[in-house]
């Protein structure tokens, strides 16, 4: 018998399968990042197939066989929905997701760093001007990277990484920091050989 696992979950990738079935790639609050057959997802009559939407923030559960497997969800939202493929906070978030699957080995609980991703989704529903947007991509990469052990300490820009809060006031902060960061960042992916 097969123990069920409830977690938060946002979807932040995917692959088609075969039978209309997709892999997603979902961030959870208690297991971390995991890939997750979908069974049946992109047929019309799935339940799952509007609940496990890209960019999604659902409550899912699941089952570990030789796979893991999604066998319910309820979405709690959906940012792509919210904002449209082609928004300045969906490019963000392809960016920041991105990142995580690139830098993410294997599965293991990260309550912080779905709380970094989580906390900055919730702060895309603000009004955000562009210099605000960019302060903000700022701020997730730095904590991305922090938490993912990629990131030069560095006194200045530690008050930024190690929180997982966000408040409008903090934002003009981070671009007083601007060059320090960008290069504490392009340093990090470097080592990480996700640039060249």
């Amino acid at each position: 018998m097969y123990h069920l696992y409830h977690t938060e979950s946002i979807v932040i990738g995917g692959t088609p399968s075969r039978e209309g079935s997709r892999y997603l790639s979902l961030l959870t609050k208690d297991l971390g990042l995991i890939q997750a057959l979908a069974q049946g997802l992109r047929e019309e009559k799935s339940k799952l197939r509007y609940t496990l939407q890209p960019y999604s923030y659902s409550t899912v559960s699941l089952v570990q066989g030789r796979i893991w497997r999604v066998v319910s969800s309820q979405e709690k939202e959906n940012i792509f929905h919210q904002f449209g493929p082609q928004s300045r906070e969906i490019i963000l978030c392809g960016r920041i997701f991105s990142l995580i699957k690139s830098l993410v080995v294997g599965e293991e609980k990260n309550t912080t760093l779905f709380a970094v991703i989580k906390n900055g989704i919730d702060f895309l529903k603000e009004e955000l001007t562009d210099e605000e947007m960019k302060a903000l991509e700022y701020l997730l990469v730095l904590r991305v990277l922090r938490n993912l052990g990629h990131l030069p300490e560095s006194l200045s820009l530690d008050t930024f990484s190690n929180s997982t809060d966000i408040s409008r006031e903090f934002l003009p902060h981070i671009l007083s920091f601007q060059k320090e960061a960008v290069n504490s960042i392009n340093i990090a992916l470097m080592e990480s050989q996700l640039i060249s």
